[in-house]
């Protein structure tokens, strides 16, 4: 089965809307969130997305540096 990037991003968009309401008690308005509350939502994903993957996606996950989005310590690098 092959999926649109488009349903990856609506899927995105209803979990960021859904962590929003739980996380804040209110409707997220439309426009972009600032760095702190995105990272917070990185954060929060993260650690439910570990729930659902192996423990070598757990450690690749745990090896991104959130703050410059880089992977700390590339592994495949020769």
């Amino acid at each position: 089965m092959t999926y649109k990037f488009t349903t990856f991003v609506d899927a995105l968009e209803f979990g960021l809307d859904a962590w929003y309401v739980s996380h804040f008690n209110e409707e997220r308005n439309r426009r972009k969130l600032d760095p702190e509350t995105m990272a917070k939502f990185i954060r929060d994903v993260d650690g439910w997305a570990n729930m659902f993957f192996c423990t070598d996606s757990q450690q690749a996950m745990d090896d991104i540096n959130y703050e410059t989005l880089e992977v700390a310590g590339d592994k495949n690098e020769n």
